[in-house]
């Protein structure tokens, strides 16, 4: 057994860490490609009269993985909805970046909560 308060505060700072840049991630995504693929589609597009309960984040997040995955570029539902935009070729390296780390944070927020309850069920920390 080691210190496990040392563990759980490192863990602690990891996961908020990963949460904060996740959450920025998508503010910055929000604020720089959102806007700059709104000024480029016609006003007659379904962005504009998509409702924008979620203050738009939703389609943020699906802009930056657009961005970053080819899968998620050629998806039939987003060039259902922006008539064949390529969001790829569309964004700049910073925001490709900021997408990138986006989705590095979550699957380190997540790959650490597994590792986490893996170690509490060996019994190689104790989270009780």
């Amino acid at each position: 057994m080691t210190d496990d308060v040392a563990i759980k505060a490192i863990l602690g700072m990891v996961y908020l860490g990963s949460i904060l840049v996740l959450v920025l991630s998508i503010i910055i995504l929000r604020l720089t490609l959102d806007r700059r693929i709104r000024k480029a589609l016609p006003k007659a597009k379904m962005y504009n009269a998509a409702p924008d309960w979620y203050l738009g984040f939703g389609r943020s997040i699906m802009f930056g993985c657009a961005a970053i995955f080819n899968y998620a570029n050629k998806s039939d539902i987003k060039n259902n909805l922006y008539d064949n935009f390529d969001v790829k070729s569309f964004a700049n390296k910073f925001e490709k970046t900021a997408a990138a780390l986006m989705y590095l944070s979550l699957f380190t927020f997540i790959f650490l909560i597994v590792v986490t309850f893996i170690a509490d069920w060996l019994g190689i920390i104790n989270l009780g």
